[in-house]
């Protein structure tokens, strides 16, 4: 599984930064717009980009851990998702802040030792709670509407229609007559026209003004912790058998893990 992008935002920023990576580790880019793209996201990635993940990163004495939102709800707090989501972001992180080396890797030049000590840290979680059986859960794929503010067709959009070139006015037409509707925006839509669409209902919905998280509204998703366990060896695989200055992981504990695999 290569496309494992929603609903984890993790993995969204993960599936940016193993791409920004692939793209640094090429001597040469064939066309322009590579290059573009590879600049532009390295730009945004070892900025905005690492701002966010280290927002969410949760410190706790000598560990530092990641959740989404697996098991949480209300006054529930289960970090169903925690071994991935932190899995992830060391992965995430050792993409955005190394480069190739021959067969290895190593740090970039501009990497702060504040950086280094979050994936030391991070590292060190995930080696030693390798039992934690009960955050090995992990949403890494899902039904694409979480509840009425995922939605896309309350949203303001400049094409709506059917395949055969039907158009559908939004406004006037009901939730039923949505099948086999193409409902998207195309080119760019003045900010007043923008903000006037929405006040207006689209298919019986009101604009949704708000992100509710993900415990809005039940929604279909699928899990697996060999995912989880596939994820954390990379991390873990990654950081013990490069350059990189962490403490040393131990081949042994990459066996541990895969054995953990096996079983499951």
């Amino acid at each position: 599984i290569a496309l494992v992008y929603y609903p984890s935002v993790m993995d969204f920023y993960w599936f940016v930064a193993r791409a920004l990576f692939l793209l640094e580790s090429q001597p040469e880019l064939p066309f322009e717009e590579m290059k573009f793209a590879r600049d532009l996201l390295g730009e945004i990635m070892r900025s905005k980009g690492t701002e966010f993940i280290l927002k969410h990163a949760i410190i706790e004495d000598d560990y530092v851990y990641w959740v989404e939102f697996l098991g949480n709800f209300a006054n529930k707090t289960k970090n169903e998702d925690r071994i991935f989501a932190t899995s992830i972001a060391v992965n995430c992180l050792i993409d955005i802040w190394t480069q190739k080396d021959g067969n290895k890797r190593k740090w970039r030049d501009d990497t702060t030792e504040n950086i280094k000590e979050i994936i030391e840290k991070a590292v060190s979680f995930l080696e030693d709670n390798d039992q934690d059986t009960n955050g090995h859960f992990n949403a890494f794929f899902s039904g694409d509407v979480k509840g009425p503010s995922s939605n896309p067709y309350a949203y303001p959009a400049t094409i709506s229609q059917y395949l055969n070139g039907t158009q559908v006015d939004p406004q006037t037409s009901s939730k039923q007559q949505l099948f086999g509707v193409w409902y998207a925006c195309k080119g760019f839509i003045p900010k007043s026209e923008y903000e006037s669409q929405l006040n207006q209902i689209h298919f019986e919905s009101k604009v949704p003004n708000e992100f509710k998280n993900m415990n809005e509204h039940a929604f279909p998703y699928w899990s697996s912790p060999a995912i989880t366990y596939s994820m954390k060896m990379l991390g873990l695989a990654t950081v013990s058998y490069t350059h990189l200055t962490l403490p040393t992981i131990y081949s042994v504990q990459i066996s541990v893990v895969a054995v953990s695999l096996k079983k499951k």
